[in-house]
């Protein structure tokens, strides 16, 4: 089991000072920082009530604070591009760079939980088609734990609506043995439409998402390449990113359309073919 704290960061400057206060501290701390955009402007476009300086300011403290206190910090970042924050990734590097290695930043197509307008921004700057995936495999991998202690069944579950469990009130193990979750992952495994959460049947995500390790290697290499002194542009890696799409039949979408949403990703490839 490997427990990650995932955090957009922004209220990341108040921890030290309340860890502080703390009898006891970790040996150890694992922090996603979820942060989609490498400039001020289009980060606090995206995040809205969000401050891209307060961010790099709270993950400056924590890493002091753990450096001063002797805890081992271990760092990671999810970055889902938009059809703007694509062209930003070395900005974000060199922003970033200081807290998170290379190697550990993680970049994904952009995705969504509902096409119904509560991610309209992600939706109208996708970056390439949408897809229905099916089947998804996060209840058989990942647990969710929200910040009250309810436990979710998906990590897109942004409203907080497929609840499974409370680990206030019944261990993690029951949670995740428990007959909650064993329904969900029937359905899921057997694609049973009709039985599926809700939040299962509106999700999409682009079909890209069968290209994300490639895109995201092919990132990591380019910053490798600058990391060791070569000049590596922002439409360096763009090119790199829309030539590993076109491998797997995909390319960048340079602007807003209407997504055509498709059931199952042999439907989305018998549509292009």
């Amino acid at each position: 089991m490997q427990a990650v704290i995932s955090t957009n960061a922004n209220e990341m400057r108040s921890v030290p000072a309340r860890a502080r206060r703390q009898e006891r501290l970790p040996r150890h701390l694992h922090l996603r920082y979820s942060i989609d955009a490498g400039r001020r402007e289009t980060y606090n476009e995206i995040r809205r009530g969000g401050d891209f300086d307060r961010v790099l300011e709270g993950m400056a403290s924590v890493a002091s604070f753990c450096a001063e206190r002797g805890i081992e910090l271990k760092t990671g970042s999810n970055y889902v591009m938009t059809r703007k924050s694509i062209h930003e990734l070395v900005d974000f590097a060199d922003a970033v760079g200081p807290f998170v290695p290379f190697e550990s930043m993680y970049f994904s197509v952009v995705n969504g939980n509902t096409p119904t307008g509560l991610n309209a921004y992600i939706i109208e700057n996708r970056v390439t088609d949408f897809v229905r995936r099916t089947p998804c495999d996060v209840p058989f991998t990942l647990l969710k734990i929200l910040r009250d202690g309810r436990v979710s069944l998906c990590w897109i579950d942004f409203n907080e609506e497929a609840i499974v469990g409370d680990i206030r009130a019944e261990t993690i193990d029951k949670i995740w043995s428990g007959p909650g979750l064993a329904k969900h992952r029937s359905a899921l495994a057997n694609q049973d439409g009709l039985n599926l959460h809700p939040i299962c049947q509106r999700c999409y995500i682009a079909e890209a998402a069968a290209a994300d390790g490639a895109v995201n290697r092919s990132i990591q290499q380019m910053f490798a390449l600058k990391r060791d002194g070569f000049a590596i542009s922002n439409e360096h890696i763009y090119s790199r990113i829309r030539f590993e799409l076109m491998m797997h039949g995909l390319d960048v979408a340079d602007r807003a359309s209407p997504p055509r949403l498709f059931d199952t990703a042999t439907e989305f490839i018998a549509a292009r073919t």
